[in-house]
């Protein structure tokens, strides 16, 4: 009696508010919209690592070998904290969406963040592999001043290059001799006669006029570098 007593007062409710169901396909968009969302965010986490792992790859960490003492330094200063904050913050969203769809609320959470990171890492490597990562990391450096200002790239070591006292010279070719002899501007604007000792260095492809490179090796004389290796 109780029962039907409530069945009816829901009833003369509904009647009187004028209350109709929500649509099927009202569900079905929210739950589409929903994956939509976790692909989204699973992708930018991709690229995301992906250019973490570009950025950490691309480092001059050669260059702590004559520069002793600063390498705990470097690694601090050329940690991605931009990207690995974007990351963070849409792996997150991503398995907070993932768990309100249908079937989210299925699986284990450690099973969903094994899995989301392991399809993370994956593509991330790939998209390092096939030069997205870096296309990306260019483009924004180019169009947008303040991202260039909060990520530390190479580019950014080219000062630790310029000591030739520790062995260190970082320059754009603008001439070759031959196979052994070429001519760089250093980033101070002074000239260089660049020497490749054929013993030590051999097999380099051809240097093209404009490129920049990084020498290690010793002062030979005035405005003379005697070159062991070529970092391209």
């Amino acid at each position: 009696m109780e029962n039907q007593d409530i069945s009816k007062e829901t009833l003369k409710k509904i009647e009187e508010e004028k209350i109709t169901p929500t649509p099927k396909w009202c569900f079905v968009c929210g739950d589409y919209s929903l994956w939509a969302l976790a692909v989204v965010s699973i992708i930018i986490g991709i690229l995301a690592l992906g250019v973490i792992v570009f950025l950490i790859v691309s480092q001059d960490w050669q260059i702590h070998n004559y520069l002793q003492g600063r390498l705990f330094w470097h690694v601090m200063i050329s940690v991605p904290y931009l990207w690995i904050f974007i990351l963070a913050i849409f792996f997150v969203f991503g398995y907070y969406i993932f768990r309100n769809t249908k079937i989210g609320y299925r699986y284990q959470t450690y099973l969903v963040l094994v899995i989301g990171l392991s399809i993370i890492l994956v593509f991330a490597i790939a998209s390092f592999l096939l030069n997205i990562s870096s296309q990306i990391h260019s483009v924004l450096s180019r169009q947008i001043p303040l991202y260039s200002n909060l990520i530390h790239d190479k580019n950014d070591d080219a000062i630790l290059w310029e000591n030739q006292e520790k062995g260190l010279l970082t320059g754009k070719v603008v001439g070759v001799v031959d196979s052994a002899d070429f001519l760089i501007i250093d980033i101070k604007g002074k000239a260089w006669n660049i020497k490749i000792d054929p013993k030590k260095i051999s097999g380099e492809p051809p240097l093209k006029i404009g490129q920049t490179v990084r020498l290690t090796g010793a002062v030979e004389g005035p405005g003379i570098f005697l070159v062991n290796k070529i970092y391209k």
